[in-house]
C-alpha cells in the first residue's frame, strides 16, 4: 500500500483468470515485449529477456505466432511469460486455472512447481479454488469469507484439515 504505481509495477507480476483480457498485442513476442517497453527496458536486455521467458513457459518456438491462434493453456501460459519477463519479486495469480481443462490445469500447475525450484526468491501468490493439484507447492494458506475476512491462516494442514463443512460453505 505504501508503494507507488511504478514501484508496485516493477516489482509485482500479475496473471489473471482470462489472458485476453490482458493481451493487446497480435504476435506472442509482441505481446512479451509491450510490458517490457512499458518498463524502458533497454532493446538489447528485452531480447533476452523475452527469449527467456518464453522458453520458461514453452512457447518459445510460437513466439512468432498470433496470439488469437494459441489454446487457453497456451494464453495463460503467454500471460505468465509476460509476468515472468519483467522479473518480479511477488507472482500475483488471480485464479489462472479457472478458464483451463484438467490436463492444461496439471500442466500450469507444473510450471509453477519449475518456477518455485529455479527461483527460490519468487513469492507467487494464487488464488485459487481447485487446490488437489497444487497443495503441494502451497506453504501458507489464507481463507477468506465471502465478506473477505480472514478465517483460517497458516500452513495447509492446520488451516485446511477438519473443515470440510465451513469450505463447502
Amino acid at each position: 500500500a505504501e508503494m507507488d504505481v511504478g514501484a508496485r509495477t516493477a516489482k509485482i507480476g500479475m496473471v489473471f483468470q482470462d489472458p485476453e483480457a490482458q493481451f493487446c498485442m497480435l504476435t506472442v513476442e509482441d505481446e512479451v515485449a509491450f510490458g517490457l517497453e512499458n518498463l524502458a527496458i533497454p532493446y538489447e536486455e528485452m531480447v533476452g529477456r523475452i527469449s527467456e521467458a518464453l522458453t520458461t513457459v514453452g512457447l518459445h518456438e510460437r513466439r512468432h505466432e498470433r496470439v488469437d491462434r494459441l489454446s487457453g493453456g497456451q494464453k495463460q501460459r503467454l500471460a505468465l511469460a509476460c509476468a515472468l519477463a519483467r522479473r518480479p519479486a511477488i507472482l500475483f495469480l488471480d485464479e489462472p486455472t479457472a478458464n483451463l481443462d484438467p490436463a492444461s490445469r496439471r500442466e500450469f500447475f507444473q510450471l509453477l512447481r519449475r518456477l518455485r525450484e529455479e527461483q527460490p526468491g519468487l513469492t507467487i501468490i494464487l488464488i485459487e479454488h481447485i487446490l488437489d493439484d497444487l497443495i503441494d507447492l502451497v506453504d501458507r494458506v489464507l481463507l477468506l469469507a465471502s465478506d473477505g475476512t480472514v478465517f483460517g491462516e497458516g500452513t495447509p494442514g492446520d488451516v485446511l484439515d477438519g473443515r470440510d463443512d465451513e469450505l463447502d460453505q
